[in-house]
């Protein structure tokens, strides 16, 4: 069962979301234009919103492992010797033990809790102005979709920084330890997310998010998303 927080439902609209998944500000949306709207929606209609897995991984490590102890704290607690300092050693711990030290919640695949839901339409968590704009013009209301950061502000996505600024960066990110990782994230020169990966890194990735590759190309193949969707969220 997911988190109550991550399903909102507008009359017979059901929104599902994943954390690390633009799952506030979706929530924050749907409460306000239940609020405000008068419509009811006599059809059901279930509506995931889904992010790319290999975005959600990075931004759920920057987020969770490098911004925050906790986690870190929580893992070292179960086993002292574990070592999570990196993203190359993060998604080690990953493919060597899966969940057992990582946090669930955050990195559990965006499928999992909806298995056994049908949906009729598909949004990107990245870009949230198709959902907003579909919502607005379904129940007659004009709420903005919020935009919710963390405190260092919005990271980088799948653009690579300018030549002149890639010089300034050191070179394979992923080998970075949190400490560095966190003065480049208050500087704002966080590196694009792409730029985390290497071949074996995005191997283990997909592996480990097969079940959620597997439902975009499954949604693919049943004409939910059409082939330029699929790849914004396959690829990176």
């Amino acid at each position: 069962m997911a988190p109550k927080a991550l399903v909102n439902k507008i009359n017979n609209v059901t929104i599902f979301t994943s954390p690390k998944c633009s799952c506030r500000s979706v929530s924050d949306f749907a409460w306000e234009v239940a609020k405000l709207s008068e419509i009811r929606n006599r059809e059901k209609v279930n509506i995931i919103v889904f992010r790319n897995p290999f975005n959600r991984l990075i931004s759920g490590f920057l987020n969770k492992y490098v911004e925050h102890t906790k986690y870190v704290d929580d893992a070292k607690r179960k086993n002292p010797r574990v070592d999570l300092h990196s993203f190359e050693n993060f998604l080690g711990e990953l493919s060597s033990n899966g969940l057992k030290l990582i946090d669930k919640l955050h990195f559990t695949s965006q499928i999992s809790a909806y298995k056994r839901r049908t949906f009729d339409l598909v949004f990107n968590s990245e870009d949230l102005e198709p959902l907003q704009n579909y919502i607005n013009s379904m129940f007659l209301t004009s709420v903005e979709m919020p935009f919710r950061v963390n405190k260092y502000g919005a990271k980088n996505l799948g653009e690579s920084p300018s030549a002149a600024a890639a010089d300034s960066l050191p070179c394979d990110p992923w080998k970075l330890d949190a400490g560095r990782l966190l003065e480049l994230i208050k500087s704002k020169q966080t590196p694009a997310y792409s730029d985390f990966y290497n071949p074996s890194l995005k191997a283990i990735a997909k592996a480990f998010y097969h079940d959620d590759f597997s439902f975009l190309t499954a949604c693919l193949d049943r004409g939910l998303i059409d082939s330029g969707f699929h790849e914004r969220l396959t690829t990176i």
